[in-house]
Order: structure tokens, then C-alpha cells, then sequence
């Protein structure tokens, strides 16, 4: 994916509602900790992840996961994702990802995650 094309992703989500839908979500709104939510279908994978630059090791979950990650190029681009190693659920492994990134993943649908800050403006 290109910049470009990844910029405009939060405005979409924006536009489709990703914000405020009521998409399974891997953190608790309420208190502000993530709260792994897999979906019923989700099987295990393995995943191999080094910790660094969070646009290239959210590409490497999403073709380990088999999944579509979408994010804000601009958002992420100064994060710095957590190493995730083993045979896990798509969703475990993404939330060990973002553990203290200030991140969070939300489900689009059954393929597709979108990854926005925690604390989102509007």
C-alpha cells in the first residue's frame, strides 16, 4: 500500500463509521485496557514479528494473519510496535503488537482491522 492510499483510510473510517460502530474491538473503552475479543472463526497462525517500525510490521501481521490491516500512514508512521512470536489467534497477536503503542485494532469485518490512536478526536 502506498502513503497516499493509507492516508486516506482514517477518512474513510471516519466516513463509514468505524469510530463508532460497533465493531468488536481488542480494548475496553471503559477502562481503557485491551480487552481481546477474537472472533469465532479465528484460527491459530504463527507469527514471527520482530518489534519495530509499525508500518512494516502491521504489513508483516497482515499477510501473517491473513487479515487486511488498514491504518493512517501519518498516525503510525512514529510508532514503534511490540515483537509478537508464536502460534496465536489474528487478534491476540495484533493486540501484543500494540500493547503500550498508544494503538488500538478495531474489526471492520471479519478480514479486516483497522488500526487508529487510542484516544481519537472528532
Amino acid at each position: 500500500m502506498n502513503k497516499v492510499l493509507l492516508s486516506y483510510v482514517g477518512l474513510l473510517c471516519a466516513i463509514s463509521g468505524c469510530a463508532s460502530s460497533p465493531a468488536v474491538s481488542t480494548h475496553d473503552a471503559v477502562s481503557g485496557s485491551p480487552a481481546v475479543q477474537p472472533a469465532a472463526h479465528e484460527e491459530l497462525r504463527n507469527f514471527n514479528i520482530g518489534a519495530g517500525y509499525a508500518p512494516t510490521t502491521l504489513n508483516q501481521f497482515a499477510q501473517q494473519a491473513n487479515e487486511q490491516v488498514l491504518f493512517d500512514f501519518n498516525v503510525v508512521q512514529h510508532r514503534q510496535t511490540q515483537a509478537v512470536e508464536g502460534t496465536l489467534k489474528p487478534s491476540e497477536a495484533l493486540w501484543r503488537m500494540l500493547n503500550g503503542t498508544g494503538l488500538v485494532a478495531d474489526n471492520v469485518n471479519d478480514l479486516t482491522v483497522a488500526v487508529t490512536p487510542t484516544h481519537r478526536s472528532l
